[in-house]
């Protein structure tokens, strides 16, 4: 699997952090284009373009300190451990909620809005994983199960190659189909459905993964599972106090 792409014979440019720049870079463009984006005035926009900057800085720390946590490693030893994607969701989304509130901006329309942007930048970060090697599945017979070289983390874990689960192409074709629904569907509740989605695909998806990401409950759940749990059972209780209070209105 090719993890750098050769420019010239001096430079080599990481696929995974080209896919994770392309992943940002397609999602603020299409959140530039969403029409109910560009129907808020200026100063809304520039509050939205601060909104979003702020969580993917906060987020990258948040996902920074979520991995080290999870395998026990030294804090600024970052050549042991990565980047957890729940880690930094959870940091980002606590952020976005604080600045909206500060700024008087509707949490839900405006976590709404994001969402979309989200789910691409979302898909084309776990396509540089997968050029990364990280994030790896576990070992398979299906005809797509795919083969990392000797220099990648999945051989380094397994000690030979195998045909492996592409556990980070599955998520980002759930990314990818969860942007292709919510842009024609118009759904009211962008971000409470992906979320939720999210969380039983994460849940599910961490069986087929192999790459050490930590135990709880006595090797019975991941760190990210546990916090799946967490995000389905929010947001099952938002839309129980939603249909309620429709039900008092009407």
């Amino acid at each position: 699997m090719k993890q750098f792409f050769d420019i010239g014979s001096h430079f080599h440019l990481p696929l995974y952090n080209f896919f994770i720049g392309l992943g940002l870079a397609l999602g603020m463009m299409q959140l530039v284009h969403n029409k109910q984006f560009k129907n808020l005035n200026v100063k809304e926009q520039h509050k939205i373009h601060l909104a979003v900057l702020f969580a993917v800085i906060t987020g990258f720390i948040g996902a920074y300190l979520f991995d080290s946590l999870t395998q026990h490693q030294p804090l600024f030893q970052s050549y042991h451990f990565g980047l957890t994607l729940l880690g930094g969701a959870v940091t980002g989304f606590v952020i976005l909620l604080i600045y909206f509130k500060v700024n008087h901006l509707p949490v839900i329309p405006s976590l709404n809005l994001l969402t979309p942007a989200f789910a691409i930048a979302h898909c084309f970060g776990r396509i540089g994983c997968f050029f990364a090697g990280c994030c790896f599945g576990k070992p398979t017979t299906l005809l797509f199960g795919v083969r990392y070289p000797v220099d990648s983390l999945p051989y380094q874990y397994y000690h030979q190659v195998i045909p492996l689960h592409p556990t980070q192409l599955y998520e980002a074709l759930f990314a990818l189909s969860m942007f292709l629904y919510l842009q024609p569907k118009r759904v009211k509740n962008a971000f409470i459905l992906y979320s939720c989605s999210y969380g039983a695909f994460r849940f599910m998806i961490e069986y087929l993964r192999a790459d050490d990401r930590g135990t709880l409950f006595q090797n019975i759940l991941s760190p990210s599972q546990l916090i799946s749990i967490g995000i389905i059972t929010s947001c099952c209780i938002y839309w129980a106090i939603a249909a309620h209070s429709k039900k008092i209105q009407s």
